[in-house]
């Protein structure tokens, strides 16, 4: 069984993964959006949630194995044309969870910390 820490480390970790596709997809709409008729490209991430679910249960495989595919989603295009606007705001999405999501690993790391060298 994992522990709590573990589990948020390895959520963050699935998080930090899924953003970092996120990321590489609008680059890629960024790059096409010149492209007449160019279709946006989007993730779906969806197929995680039975995996999170499992983990949420206490089967511990079910994160660690989100985590080992998460680098392979679902890429399918948008019905509608490619909006250069769009994309940027994504980019720019991805940019601020991937700050909180620093922040919060960076906050777990501080409690880990604190509970093996204790306060001085």
């Amino acid at each position: 069984m994992m522990s709590s820490s573990e589990t948020t480390i390895d959520a963050i970790r699935l998080a930090l993964g899924m953003y970092q596709s996120r990321a590489e997809i609008a680059n890629s709409n960024i790059a096409n959006a010149s492209l007449p008729g160019a279709l946006a490209l989007r993730a779906d991430f969806s197929q995680y949630q039975v995996m999170l679910d499992a983990a949420v249960e206490g089967r511990s495989d079910g994160l660690r194995q989100a985590i080992a595919h998460v680098r392979e989603p679902d890429i399918r295009p948008l019905e509608t044309p490619l909006n250069l606007d769009a994309q940027v705001s994504e980019l720019v999405g991805v940019g601020v969870g991937f700050q909180s999501l620093t922040e919060a690993l960076n906050r777990q790391f501080g409690l880990m910390r604190l509970a093996v060298v204790g306060r001085n």
